[in-house]
C-alpha cells in the first residue's frame, strides 16, 4: 500500500513506513492476534473457548488468565491462533489483561513483546 504514494514509491520499504510513521504488516497482525485474544478471552467475542486451555497451576506469575500451548505432532496445529499467540498472551501485564476495553492495551508493551522482550 506504500507503494501508491508517487512521491516515495521508489524508497525501500523500510524506509516508507518510517516516513509515514507506520508500523510493519507483521507488527500489525501481531497487535491484531493480541486484541482478538483479549475479545475472546474477555468474551466480547462469540468465538469458542474451546481453542484456549487455561493453565492448570494455581500460581502462576503475572495474571490469573494465563494459557496453555497444546502440544502437537502436526505443524498445522503448531501455528495455530491458539498456539501462535500464547506466548505473548502470558507475558502481557495483568494491567493490561484486567483492562475494559481493548483501547487500553498500550502499543508500546506490544512492541516490546513482538520484539521479543
Amino acid at each position: 500500500m506504500t507503494r501508491l504514494i508517487p512521491a516515495i514509491k521508489d524508497y525501500p520499504y523500510e524506509t516508507r513506513l518510517k516516513m509515514l510513521r507506520l508500523s510493519t504488516l507483521e507488527t500489525r497482525r501481531f497487535r491484531n492476534d493480541l486484541i482478538e485474544m483479549f475479545k475472546i478471552v474477555k468474551e466480547m467475542d462469540k468465538t469458542s473457548h474451546s481453542l484456549f486451555t487455561k493453565t492448570l497451576y494455581g500460581r502462576t506469575r503475572g495474571h490469573h488468565r494465563k494459557m496453555a500451548i497444546c502440544a502437537s505432532r502436526v505443524n498445522c496445529r503448531k501455528f495455530f491462533f491458539s498456539n501462535r499467540i500464547t506466548k505473548a498472551w502470558n507475558k502481557l501485564p495483568s494491567a493490561a489483561i484486567e483492562a475494559k476495553t481493548v483501547n487500553v492495551m498500550p502499543s508500546n508493551v506490544i512492541a516490546k513483546l513482538f520484539n521479543g522482550g
